[in-house]
């Protein structure tokens, strides 16, 4: 028995994952408990009924509720249990009769304690756009396969979905676009919905799972060796250098290291190790990692770190926050034109931040390294094998490969012969 206090939530918490399923009941109220298991951590409330049978209601996730609400939630339900009410069995017949729309909103709540920020903000604009106003009144146990399906193709052809809400345009209204991409995520995002609900013992069967998705409609685009050297032509034009230093840092560190914008935006000088050359990420989309950087990274690390103002590698103009107009300036710098003309410098469609990290991999693969490799550079997961998780440094040949890749990127940005240039060991001062 254990007093379920905000500190001993906490201290569960940090032993996240639970390898077996364990179980804390509540010094102060009969009944009450947490239940681990996993990475998920639940309020129940455990009593018997009038028929002297064991039930366990489920109050709700430690991540959204703290204990005291979780408490007197467990006070009620004592107090209906006293009355010879059966609030388990109630609840069950009830969610027996949900919609989608509630079972997504009851998912939300409960059943993405896994997922990063990040994630469930991309889950909650699928289940507003596309999911809720499609099929959100369907009774869960009536969805069929044949429904999802239209669903499916609804998203697929873009059926003129609009959602009311907070908006800066007429009316507060926006029109949401569909596409084989959006439909085969949204039915993904589904099928892990429907999982849960399984797994609570609303439904017997999932009528998402099975169903042939389309194929995604996004392009691989990136930049080869003669759009590098354009880009870099851009970025170090005076004019931007000097209106948008912190954009054309960032875009030259993504474009050198293959990171995700994000990982390079939220970067502070902690996670920063020049001597070693790699990241110290403290999370990322596939956890706590070390990832290399080469010489060509280093040289433009080594120059903003005489700058340094922050704890932000890419401090905002103004404020204790980070630089965030990344992909609007980006937009912006890809919009500058030949000298008395319209034309874009860089006329290729498609050109995102993303973008960069694709043109990383490309030009490694290119230079004749292995998946696996590129796999290591990028932080894929594909990656993780048992040495690369406990190990705390970061493999030399993936910075002997990195090196290359980076000084090969940085020649072509500085309007070099990508080939022609020798790698300077900076780390170790020689040819600094």
């Amino acid at each position: 028995m254990e007093n379920l206090t905000i500190s001993f939530i906490k201290s569960l918490k940090s032993r996240i994952p639970f390898t077996k399923e364990a179980y804390f009941g509540d010094s102060v109220l009969k009944g009450f408990g947490i239940r681990c298991q996993g990475k998920s951590l639940t309020y129940v409330f455990k009593y018997r009924n009038q028929f002297k049978q064991q039930r366990t209601y489920t109050i709700g996730s430690a991540f959204n509720l703290a204990p005291e609400e979780a408490r007197n939630i467990a006070k009620q339900l004592f107090a209906k249990v006293s009355n010879g009410e059966d609030p388990a069995h109630d609840k069950q017949s009830n969610r027996k009769a949900l919609t989608v729309a509630e079972l997504c909103d009851w998912y939300m709540q409960e059943g993405t304690s896994h997922k990063k920020a990040s994630t469930l903000a991309i889950d909650a604009g699928r289940i507003r756009n596309h999911i809720k106003p499609l099929i959100g009144k369907e009774p869960v146990k009536n969805v069929t396969r044949g429904i999802v399906e239209k669903m499916m193709l609804d998203i697929i052809n873009g059926k003129g979905i609009t959602v009311k809400q907070a908006s800066d345009k007429p009316r507060g209204v926006t029109n949401v676009t569909g596409g084989n991409t959006a439909a085969s995520r949204t039915v993904q995002l589904l099928g892990a919905i429907f999982t849960f609900a399984e797994h609570r013992g609303i439904i017997t069967g999932n009528p998402a799972h099975g169903i042939k998705k389309p194929k995604s409609n996004v392009k691989d685009v990136f930049l080869d060796i003669d759009d590098i050297k354009v880009l870099g032509s851009i970025l170090n034009s005076d004019k931007h250098q000097t209106l948008h230093k912190s954009a054309v840092d960032a875009i030259k560190l993504i474009l050198l290291t293959g990171c995700r914008k994000n990982e390079i935006l939220t970067l502070k000088w902690e996670y920063v190790d020049l001597p070693n050359q790699c990241f110290h990420f403290p999370d990322t989309k596939t956890g706590k990692q070390i990832r290399p950087f080469g010489v060509g990274a280093l040289q433009l690390l080594k120059e903003l770190e005489t700058h340094k103002s922050s704890v932000w590698v890419f401090p905002a103009s103004s404020g204790k926050n980070h630089y965030q107009g990344l992909p609007r300036t980006f937009a912006a710098l890809l919009k500058t034109n030949k000298e008395g003309s319209s034309e874009p410098l860089l006329p290729k469609t498609g050109v995102t931040i993303h973008t960069l990290r694709h043109t990383f991999a490309s030009i490694g693969a290119d230079m004749g390294y292995t998946e696996f490799t590129l796999a290591g550079l990028l932080g894929h997961k594909k990656r993780g094998t048992v040495t690369n998780r406990y190990s705390h440094a970061v493999d030399k040949s993936l910075i002997a490969a990195a090196d290359c890749i980076s000084l090969r990127i940085n020649n072509a940005l500085e309007g070099k012969d990508p080939a022609s240039a020798e790698i300077i060991n900076i780390a170790k001062g020689k040819g600094a």
